[in-house]
């Protein structure tokens, strides 16, 4: 007959081992549903990423393991960061705008933009009149 102290070890060991299991499960899940957010937001973002940034020159940031994508460069001689985010609200557009120390912070849901990303980015711009 076995004491208490190898039940308890048992036990023990084995919900160590179901926790860490649980863990790595949850890791692989939220690895997918990012991937497959990042294949979403390229799809709905590309007419708009392909025109700014073959016309004002800004490059794609590095993908890494988030649910989003993005643009930076410099615009009007304003430094630009453009990402576009996915999560339970939706896709998520967000643009920094960075002048003279300053960073301007605007977030609209994908849905209210659709096409209209471009007209969108140059509002907030506030381009100078010449």
């Amino acid at each position: 007959m076995e004491g208490v102290g190898s039940y308890i070890d048992q036990a023990l060991v084995g919900g160590i081992l179901s926790g860490v299991l649980l863990l790595v499960a949850m890791g692989w899940l939220l690895f997918a549903q990012n991937a497959l957010w990042r294949v979403h937001l390229r799809a709905v973002s590309e007419p708009c990423f392909r025109a700014l940034s073959t016309e004002y020159g800004l490059v794609l940031l590095p993908v890494g393991f988030r649910a989003q994508i993005g643009l930076e460069g410099r615009i009007y001689n304003q430094d630009v960061v453009i990402m576009l985010k996915g999560g339970t609200q939706g896709v998520q557009v967000e643009l920094n705008v960075s002048e003279d120390q300053t960073t301007r912070k605007s977030t609209v849901s994908w849905a209210s933009l659709q096409s209209g990303l471009l007209d969108w980015v140059f509002h907030e711009l506030n381009p100078p009149e010449e």
